[in-house]
Parts: structure tokens; sequence; C-alpha cells
């Protein structure tokens, strides 16, 4: 049994939940590219990605090669999915940032402290 959904079931569905409706927030169904990340997904030469939009542009930018390497395939997956589908925005920004740290050496780790000296107690 299917529920069809529109805009004003799905105010008065959040009304009687008690939340907010998500046009309240200025979202009109979640479905659109110009949907913005928490914070900007730092870029090399300096400037960020922002928005779904941005992201999606990056990716088309890149060479045929580096489009169909698996980790970017991935990447604009999840922005398709965000952008048109309503899905996570936050799983696009975490594919988009493995996508730009793919190859990328791994900070050395924190050298570690010193062992201190052990002492024996003698009575």
């Amino acid at each position: 049994m299917s529920r069809n959904f529109d805009a004003r079931s799905a105010a008065s569905e959040a009304q009687h939940q008690g939340r907010r409706p998500a046009a309240e927030y200025g979202d009109t169904g979640g479905m659109t590219w110009s949907r913005r990340f928490d914070a900007p997904i730092p870029l090399h030469s300096g400037d960020g990605i922002r928005t779904l939009k941005e992201a999606g542009e990056y990716i088309v930018g890149l060479s045929k090669a580096e489009q169909n390497k698996q980790h970017w395939q991935l990447a604009a997956q999840e922005l398709m999915a965000a952008a048109e589908r309503g899905g996570i925005v936050m799983m696009a920004d975490i594919a988009m940032r493995q996508a730009l740290a793919h190859g990328c050496p791994k900070a050395p780790p924190a050298p570690r402290k010193k062992r201190g000296e052990s002492y024996r107690i003698i009575r």
C-alpha cells in the first residue's frame, strides 16, 4: 500500500509529529544541486567547494581517465543521490573528501612519548 505525498501533506505530517515543515527551512523537498555542504571542502588551489553543483562541476572538469577511477565514481554517485533523490549531503561530503585525498600520503603519526622510568620499591 503506497501513499502519495505532496508538499502540503508532508508539511501537515511534520506539524502533526511536532516538527517544523521543511519549507520553513527553505527546503522544498531537498532535491536540488544548490544544497550546501556543512563546511567547504578545501582544494589544493586554495578554493573551496561549497555546493553539490560545484562538486559536480569539479568532477566533470577532471580527465575521463580520472573520472573513471573508483573513488571518483563513488563521489559522483553520492552527489547525484544527494541532489536528485534527496540523499544525505554528508555522504556526498565524505565521498568528495576521500576522493580528493586519494593517493595523498598520510601524515606521519605523532611521535610517542618516552616511556616513563619504572621504579622498584625495596623494603
